[in-house]
């Protein structure tokens, strides 16, 4: 009977004991708290550099997409009237660089030099019209005005005659080389305006250069598209990160 009331005594000894040590433990262990925070991904804005309506957006929120995929198209009748006059003044500074190039045609040349032939025999009539004038007033059947006269037609025909023959020098010996040397530029430069122009044509298709998921379509086909105004946005979830507010006692 002793021995059964020893091992009661014992057996509450050690429930009481732990139980006090469990309250203690509940009392003083660190308690949890929660934080509240958010996920957020690095965004990237799709948007075009020429302005001008939507043509058509390919892509709905939440699609997953890759680089290189069509997000949208534009639909910019300026600019294909634009192009299209470019590359008009890059064909007729095409046609002009040949032109200096070439110099001038076999026909050109032999009209030049026709005109040069005649004001050459103008020149020698008229030479030889005032040595018989000159021989007449010589002998006083002329007056002296009339010869200064004959003389000063005399000397025009040979300023005719050597005009004639430098356009005739020119047309042979063709375009000079700075003539030809700006007719090149202004070929460059229109290929320049026209590759410009091109350039801004193709980015009227906007491929995405991400991976990631399309978390809002902000505007649809119609509607008129500002330059540089983001149309789609897209998540890279790969490129993602916790934010927690947390309390400066914590």
């Amino acid at each position: 009977m002793k021995d059964r009331k020893r091992v009661w005594i014992i057996v509450a000894a050690v429930v009481v004991t732990f139980w006090l040590v469990l309250g203690f433990w509940r009392a003083y262990r660190p308690t949890d708290y929660r934080l509240q925070g958010q996920v957020e991904a690095r965004q990237y804005s799709v948007s075009s550099k020429v302005p001008g309506r939507i043509g058509e957006v390919l892509v709905r929120k939440g699609d997953q997409v890759v680089p290189g995929q069509l997000i949208f198209t534009i639909f910019s009748p300026e600019l294909d009237a634009k192009l299209e006059q470019a590359r008009a003044g890059r064909d007729a500074a095409g046609a002009m660089a040949d032109q200096a190039e070439a110099g001038a045609r076999s026909q050109e040349i032999e009209a030049a030099r026709d005109q040069w032939h005649m004001a050459r025999a103008a020149a020698e009539l008229m030479e030889k019209t005032y040595g018989r004038i000159n021989n007449l007033f010589e002998e006083g059947v002329v007056s002296e005005q009339k010869r200064d006269e004959v003389y000063t037609q005399w000397q025009a025909a040979m300023y005719t005659e050597s005009a004639a023959e430098q356009l005739y020098l020119m047309a042979k010996e063709g375009a000079r080389e700075e003539v030809r040397r700006a007719a090149a530029d202004q070929m460059r430069m229109a290929e320049g305006m026209v590759a410009e122009v091109e350039a801004y044509e193709a980015d009227t298709r906007i491929e995405s250069r991400y991976r990631g998921e399309v978390s809002q379509v902000l505007l649809h086909t119609g509607e008129l598209a500002p330059q540089g105004f983001p149309v789609v946005t897209v998540l890279d979830m790969q490129d993602a990160w916790l934010v927690l507010h947390v309390r400066k006692d914590q």
